[in-house]
């Protein structure tokens, strides 16, 4: 009888041992359940933080009267104020993500603009009233003073850089002002 008592309990213990493990399997899966709902709950407000930022900055873009550009590291354009458009006789769809320096067929592509904006970002610099005069396919010689800081955005997002264009003309007296 002891043998069969050993038994017995021999099996008793197998079957808490199996509901005890589906028991652990069970949480285990409610976890990462949990984990995954957190996960996303968490990615959407980022995600929808992000939107609003973009929104927000897009229309401060806008709103500035100077033509403005936004670039990425690799010199790409981001985006551009409404005023950049008008200014050079743009449009969005051939201006964003096309890189800088080859917009308006290469008109940007000026050596010494080209480093000083490569130079923004890994050595967080800027610069300051950089003088460029060219002519402009529809829009005529512009004498342009440019400005350009880096811009860091949302903790995780690439730093852009923001060139903002003023144009400078002659005045009464033919000296050009801004």
């Amino acid at each position: 009888t002891s043998k069969e008592e050993l038994q017995s309990v021999n099996e008793e213990l197998i079957t808490v041992n199996t509901e005890l493990q589906s028991k652990i399997e069970q949480l285990s899966s409610m976890q990462n359940d949990m984990k995954n709902l957190l996960d996303n709950i968490t990615e959407r407000i980022l995600a929808n933080a992000e939107r609003q930022a973009r929104e927000l900055a897009q229309g401060l873009v806008d709103t500035v009267r100077e033509p403005l550009v936004v670039l990425d590291a690799k010199l790409r354009v981001v985006s551009a104020s409404r005023s950049f458009y008008q200014s050079f006789k743009v449009s969005a769809q051939d201006t964003v993500g096309q890189l800088f320096h080859e917009l308006g067929d290469h008109q940007w592509d000026i050596p010494a603009l080209r480093e000083l904006l490569e130079n923004i970002l890994p050595r967080d610099q800027h610069f300051d009233e950089f003088v460029v005069q060219q002519e402009f396919p529809g829009v005529g010689r512009r004498k342009l003073l440019l400005n350009a800081r880096r811009m860091v955005g949302t903790p995780g997002s690439p730093p852009l850089i923001l060139l903002a264009m003023e144009e400078v003309m002659a005045d009464p007296g033919g000296e050009k002002t801004p």
